[in-house]
């Protein structure tokens, strides 16, 4: 069943609370192209575009953002 338990919704919201904090704590331009590419889908191309940055630096802000994620919430 899908349905969560109480204790289990609460975990969840923890969870989400904890991974929004990782998220605000990005760099503002790591942030935006992570969320452009894992949210909106948006190709390594068309990020550079809309931040008037190289395919190369949005490359390096989409990884950096990733470990940093992923070191924070470890």
């Amino acid at each position: 069943s899908d349905d969560l338990t109480p204790e289990q919704m609460l975990i969840e919201g923890e969870r989400y609370a904890h991974m929004m904090g990782a998220v605000l704590a990005l760099p503002a331009k790591d942030r935006l192209a992570l969320l452009l590419f894992k949210l909106k889908g948006l190709s390594h191309k068309e990020i550079a575009l809309a931040l008037c940055e190289s395919e190369n630096v949005v490359s390096v802000r989409i990884h950096r953002g990733v470990k940093q994620l992923r070191e924070y919430m470890a």
